[in-house]
């Protein structure tokens, strides 16, 4: 979804593009615990780590802006 949802210029422009594919993420826990009535594993191991990780990335990214990352 990285691909679909950094094509729109505002998620990159105003920061909700890390937001936005988290969303995602709950609403797939969201499903395993209406299905299946418990969330799987790998959403609990993966997701804090996930946000650490992009967390990191929104900070180079406002200490460098002048590096050209992220577009």
């Amino acid at each position: 979804m990285d691909d679909a949802l950094g094509r729109f210029d505002f998620m990159l422009d105003h920061n909700p593009f890390f937001p936005a594919l988290n969303g995602l993420i709950l609403l797939g826990m969201a499903r395993d615990s209406l299905v299946d009535g418990r969330v799987h594993k790998v959403y609990l191991y993966a997701l804090p780590a996930m946000i650490v990780i992009q967390s990191f990335a929104i900070y180079l990214w406002r200490v460098n802006s002048d590096a050209g990352w992220f577009g």
